[in-house]
């Protein structure tokens, strides 16, 4: 989601995942900390359920304080939500 390149290209990212490649999306997208374009991307990629991993940033106070921040982010929690329901119905 972080790739400009590809948000004008979204079927490289299915093609990408197609060919067995693991996408992933960091939660601090689905806050908008990197801006709306990476927001609707990471939402997008979600909702065409091409994600496999879930992680995020932590190099210094502003992400640790941007973290904090989605823990009360209704938006971003329901993607994450939707994210983790996808996960465990391919776990079962």
């Amino acid at each position: 989601e972080r790739y400009p390149y590809y948000y004008s290209r979204f079927d490289e990212y299915e093609t990408l995942f197609d060919a067995g490649a693991d996408l992933q999306v960091n939660i601090l997208s689905l806050g908008g900390y990197y801006g709306k374009p990476a927001q609707k991307i990471a939402e997008k990629l979600i909702a065409n359920n091409l994600i496999s991993w879930v992680g995020t940033d932590l190099h210094h106070e502003r992400h640790l304080q941007a973290l904090q921040r989605l823990a009360n982010d209704k938006n971003a929690l329901r993607w994450l939500d939707k994210i983790t329901n996808l996960r465990n119905r391919e776990l079962q």
